[in-house]
């Protein structure tokens, strides 16, 4: 939403704003299988898999987290095959996102493992 110091001139204020920030100290326990970092070897193949199913821009996004030290993005995977991926710091600092998972593979908790596992790692 908007706080007073970003509303346009002349805009009202919500009567009540949310918050979006994450209390880190409260969060449950990182996952443990299916949900990692990938390695050197793997980034070509994780951004091709992120342009193939979410585009370019995602795959831009992807890139910089790739980039990043400490690498700021997770993959899911199951059989060897990747099911979803989430990078954090790859926009800005402080920011999640994108997150994505293959329309097959939705429902199974993956999308929540990897924003899980994002925010354990930004701590």
């Amino acid at each position: 939403m908007c706080c007073p110091s970003t509303a346009a001139p002349g805009a009202a204020i919500p009567e009540r704003s949310v918050d979006f920030l994450i209390r880190l100290w409260t969060l449950p326990e990182a996952p443990r299988g299916g949900v990692r970092k990938p390695l050197g070897p793997e980034f070509a193949a994780v951004r091709d898999w992120v342009a193939t199913h979410f585009g370019p821009a995602w795959s831009s996004e992807a890139s910089a987290a790739l980039t990043n030290r400490p690498i700021t993005l997770f993959i899911a995977q199951h059989d060897n095959e990747i099911q979803g991926f989430c990078c954090y710091d790859a926009t800005a600092r402080g920011f999640v996102g994108p997150i994505g998972v293959l329309d097959s593979a939705r429902g199974r908790g993956i999308g929540a493992a990897l924003l899980l596992a994002c925010q354990h790692a930004a701590e």
